[in-house]
């Protein structure tokens, strides 16, 4: 059974990968789109699964 910090890990990895490639291809600039790539793929699954895991550690 996969695990919710893996699934949100992979669902952010998968829009990170499509939000840089769009920014890429709007911007022409690498470094943005290399930007959004680590913010989206990395970043924001570390955010969201401290989020759930305070909520629940709380609850």
């Amino acid at each position: 059974m996969v695990s919710r910090e893996n699934k949100i890990i992979l669902g952010c990895m998968l829009a990170g990968i499509v939000f840089a490639r769009g920014v890429e291809m709007l911007t022409g600039n690498f470094d943005l789109a290399f930007g959004t790539l680590l913010t989206v793929a990395v970043l924001v699954p570390i955010g969201v699964n401290e989020y759930f895991t305070r909520r629940q550690m709380g609850s």
